[in-house]
């Protein structure tokens, strides 16, 4: 997805001088071997026991707590192990601190500054999201919509900053056949196409897009929408 894609560019761009990157994944499949190419990586494990399934069997409380016992302590653990003995100096979530909690933890554990890259909206609001925001040192927002939303949380406005991901546009910018891939889309000439592409989940703005569709659709009937994308379910 997109936040691996930026993460790779990030450690791929750092002065070499200054910092030695160093990412852990939860996962261990291709993609993510390939930050080998860019900076130290290591496989830690993060679910031990799929919560999902006992959804709606156990109490909520219940559940988090087994989830802590199983899931998130083992892998701070783990988390701040290999930190002590690579001697991090900061450490950077690549996403909310919520989704990062074992980032946030290990950061206070030793006590070395910790930055969020946030690149989405946070959904709940609760004592817990608040602390864990509180105990963030910096934020980076991927817009400016993001930002308002963790200033909303609590966090103040000067510990946030609003700065687009960067891209490296080559791949983008390559000569291609432009007819070939409008014939294959099963356009005519001329005809309009919009398009959405991304992730099939909520946040992402599909619905948006198809209420905008209807509108543009009764001014420019012929025009033709895609929507591109995977499930997040397997």
């Amino acid at each position: 997805g997109g936040a691996a894609i930026c993460l790779k560019l990030i450690a791929k761009y750092l002065n070499r001088d200054k910092y030695l990157p160093i990412i852990t994944t939860p996962h261990d499949d291709e993609d993510y071997r390939s930050y080998k190419a860019v900076a130290e990586w290591f496989h830690i494990r993060q679910s031990y026991l799929n919560m999902q399934e006992f959804q709606g069997k156990l109490p909520a409380k219940v559940l988090s707590i087994i989830d802590y016992l199983v899931n998130l302590i083992p892998y701070v653990v783990k988390i701040y192990l290999l930190a002590r003995r690579e001697g991090v100096g900061l450490i950077h979530l690549n996403n909310e601190p919520v989704c990062n909690m074992a980032g946030v933890i290990v950061a206070k554990m030793l006590r070395v500054p910790c930055i969020s890259h946030v690149r989405g909206a946070v959904s709940w609001d609760s004592k817990t999201t608040r602390w864990f925001y509180r105990n963030v040192d910096y934020y980076v927002a991927v817009a400016e919509w993001v930002k308002k939303r963790i200033v909303q949380l609590g966090v103040p406005e000067n510990k946030v900053q609003a700065l687009g991901d960067g891209r490296v546009l080559d791949e983008f910018l390559a000569p291609f056949d432009i007819q070939k891939t409008r014939r294959e889309l099963g356009l005519l000439e001329n005809q309009l196409a919009v398009g959405i592409i991304g992730l099939l989940i909520p946040w992402k703005g599909h619905r948006v897009f198809i209420e905008a569709a209807k509108i543009l659709s009764e001014e420019f009937p012929e025009t033709k929408f895609f929507i591109i994308g995977k499930s997040p379910k397997k």
